[in-house]
């Protein structure tokens, strides 16, 4: 599949609540860790696969389902004050 590194728009902001900093952080920690779906993008715009070596089998796909259900359940049960 192509990739559209030439033409995409980026932005960047503060994450100024706490709560929200430890979910981002989070979220980029599980990413990071992926070993069962993660791609290299090299160079030349082709990709390659990273491969967990002797690391337990972590697909960053569905670890952050169980991450949102994890926030949606804790919600619905104690509501966080906005």
């Amino acid at each position: 599949m192509p990739r559209n590194l030439d033409r995409r728009v980026e932005i960047a902001f503060p994450v100024l609540d706490p709560h929200l900093q430890t979910q981002v952080r989070e979220i980029l920690e599980i990413q990071l860790a992926d070993t069962v779906k993660a791609r290299r993008i090299l160079p030349d715009g082709s990709c390659v696969r990273i491969r967990g070596h002797g690391e337990p089998r972590l697909r960053s796909q569905e670890r952050l389902y169980e991450v949102a259900r994890r926030e949606a359940i804790s919600s619905v049960l104690a509501p966080r004050p906005v």
